[in-house]
């Protein structure tokens, strides 16, 4: 196993500026660990004879143990080595105020020509505009706090994308509006882009890193193709229809003057969006229901509230090429009704989610430093009980003593040494690799209790 390490790549510490490197690497070795999982798995069912599977299993269990212990090591290496490339990625004041200045202006404005202009309800201005704003308000918080991860930066910019969408249809504005070509131009690209976006966050959520996850990676893939598609397609072929009356802008570009041309053109893309949103919906509930406990707890909310996006989506779009076969009927109502509950949804399961999310960490962490103030002596099994309560994982374990000592993780689950060298393990669920700070803040509890704390050792069968 070390010389099948040793072939990817050789890491010392001079190298862990180049947090590229690092990150490459680090995911190879996730992709190792994933194949020896699946080869501890097939061993397990073979039918051999019991000398020799017994034999391979323990070759195959200390394989495994050893490609997660030098993940861990790289892991920390990433949390500790490129700390100030992290800290460059944060958003300083200057970018902050520009943000905050651009999201102001673009729903001041899209306030402003509504008022003169706009078709669209109170009720249906105020809940675009708001997501618009709370997307990216919420958006620039994640981005300041969690510069490691690109949920903030996402989030800002689909906020910023959906203020300038609503150019286009959110506001409804008058055809004869002065100009309303260009914002048909610029709000059709905007929507599209938007689109992708949503797509990038919401399959995110099933799968934080999608590039490691073939179906999630290749589903943005297709919604960034079509997104790109979208206004090349459609722009060229717009032309006013029966379905938006009065608010249906002009294409400066059209050529087109065939609404049933447009509309066949239209629908056909629409299609593969309605595709793509129930491939999403099935990743999304099927990563709920492959999720450990400790899962379902930290991100249900935010896998319910997507999948529920992706199928109102769905329904909407769907609704909405029934009303170009039936305009002016029951279906327009029903279309507005369900475009409205899934900008709720988005809502709930973007900014709120997250949020909610960072509120528990922080509670978590919260937890931890009331545990440590106690003036009761803490020892190993009490600390690990506050952690199982704290973290929401029952399975976790805390084990002093060497690595050897600790038994071998299921497949939800990996070791993080304590210590260099390593004093004790920490036995957890795979999803809190996502939350580094936690880990990082848990692995010094853990760090201290077994240091400075005499208490009872835990064995690897305890």
């Amino acid at each position: 196993m070390s010389g099948y390490v040793g072939k990817l790549v050789v890491v010392r510490p001079s190298d862990s500026h180049n947090l590229a490197d690092l990150n490459g690497l680090i995911g190879r070795v996730e992709d190792l660990v994933e194949a020896l999982v699946a080869e501890y798995s097939a061993v397990r069912r073979e039918n051999s004879a019991p000398e020799a599977q017994a034999e391979r299993l323990r070759e195959a269990r200390r394989q495994r143990y050893e490609a997660e212990r030098f993940l861990s090591v790289l892991r920390r290496l990433d949390r500790t080595g490129p700390a100030a490339a992290r800290a460059s990625r944060r958003p300083g004041a200057l970018v902050i105020t520009a943000v905050g200045a651009l999201t102001f202006a673009l729903a001041a404005v899209g306030g402003w020509l509504w008022d003169e202009w706009g078709h669209a309800s109170v009720l249906v201005m105020l809940a675009n505009q708001g997501v618009g704003v709370c997307c990216a308000a919420v958006g620039l918080a994640a981005w300041r706090l969690r510069p490691h991860t690109p949920a903030g930066l996402l989030m800002t910019a689909l906020g910023e994308l959906a203020l300038i969408s609503n150019f286009n249809t959110g506001l409804a504005m008058d055809a004869d509006m002065p100009g309303r070509s260009t914002t048909v131009v610029v709000g059709t690209i905007a929507t599209w882009l938007t689109l992708a976006l949503a797509a990038r966050l919401l399959l995110g959520i099933a799968a934080p890193t999608p590039a490691k996850a073939w179906l999630p990676h290749r589903l943005v893939g297709i919604a960034w193709v079509l997104a790109a598609a979208g206004p090349v397609v459609l722009l060229p072929l717009k032309t006013p229809v029966a379905v938006c009356g009065a608010w249906c802008g002009a294409s400066p570009f059209s050529w087109n003057h065939d609404a049933s041309l447009y509309l066949a053109v239209r629908s056909i893309y629409v299609a593969g969006w309605i595709v793509l949103a129930m491939c999403g919906t099935g990743v999304i509930v099927r990563r709920y229901l492959l999720a450990t406990p400790r899962q379902r707890r930290t991100h249900g909310l935010a896998l319910i509230s997507a999948s529920a996006v992706m199928v109102l989506f769905a329904l909407g779009h769907l609704s909405t090429l029934a009303e170009y076969l039936w305009p002016d009927t029951i279906i327009s109502q029903v279309a507005g009704v369900i475009a409205f509950a899934t900008l709720v949804m988005a809502v709930v399961a973007v900014p709120v989610a997250f949020t909610a999310a960072a509120l528990g960490e922080q509670a978590t962490l919260a937890g931890i430093a009331v545990l440590l103030g106690r003036d009761t002596p803490l020892t190993v099994p009490k600390v690990e009980d506050a952690l199982r309560t704290s973290l929401r994982d029952p399975t976790l374990r805390l084990i002093a003593g060497p690595p050897q000592t600790a038994p071998a993780p299921s497949s939800a689950q990996c070791h993080t040494p304590i210590g260099s060298p390593p004093i004790g393990t920490l036995v957890h669920d795979l999803s809190l690799l996502n939350e580094r700070q936690l880990l990082g803040s848990v692995v010094k509890v853990a760090h201290l209790v077994i240091e400075q704390h005499s208490g009872p050792r835990r064995s690897p069968t305890s």
